[in-house]
């Protein structure tokens, strides 16, 4: 079962709010990738743009952990 705590950070980067206060590093790391990304909750349409976005927060991700 999921803690509490874990619902509403799942929930926040769902959202797409900002963090303060809290030094975990999923937080720390979702709160990197929405300064770095527009958030849209919008369904797109260009499907292959998603992709490219999701390709460049996983180039993010790994260039931020090394």
């Amino acid at each position: 079962m999921i803690s509490n705590d874990t619902k509403q950070t799942l929930k926040n980067i769902i959202s797409g709010t900002i963090i303060e206060g809290k030094n975990d590093t999923l937080t720390t790391t979702r709160n990197q990738l929405c300064t770095s990304f527009r958030t849209d909750t919008t369904t797109k349409r260009d499907f292959d743009k998603q992709c490219e976005i999701k390709k460049e927060q996983e180039k993010q991700l790994t260039d931020y952990i090394s």
